[in-house]
């Protein structure tokens, strides 16, 4: 958790504090509040670095696929209707990492194929 009114760095007891103080304001359990939001999965992957990643040509596959939303401030995110997938250069290692979350274990497998093709494309 980072809170920028309070400092710049991460802080694992304000994140406590603040989800405590999250769950006390609703009267609930974390269990409770678990519950309430729908199930998801999440998909990760990687991908060895196959050449130089072109974030132009990764764009142009991604539009093509119709997102509602593409954000590239950090990598390429790409939000669809019901789930979204992010690729990222890793900073630390020669390796892409791609990232897809979606309501069932399909739609999610669906979307890192999306994602790998388009990284794919940005290879050519």
């Amino acid at each position: 958790m980072i809170f920028p009114a309070l400092h710049a760095g991460r802080d694992g007891i304000l994140g406590m504090a603040l989800i405590l103080q999250f769950l006390a304001e609703r009267d609930t359990t974390l269990d409770g509040l678990l519950e309430s939001y729908p199930p998801f999965v999440i998909k990760k992957e990687k991908a060895a670095l196959a050449g130089p990643f072109d974030a132009g040509k990764i764009y142009e596959v991604i539009r093509k696929q119709e997102p509602v939303t593409v954000d590239t401030r950090d990598g390429v995110r790409a939000q669809f209707g019901d789930g979204w997938y992010h690729v990222r250069v890793s900073n630390t290692e020669g390796i892409v990492r791609v990232i897809a979350e979606a309501a069932t274990d399909e739609r999610a497998s669906e979307l890192v194929r999306a994602a790998r093709a388009a990284l794919a494309a940005s290879w050519r």
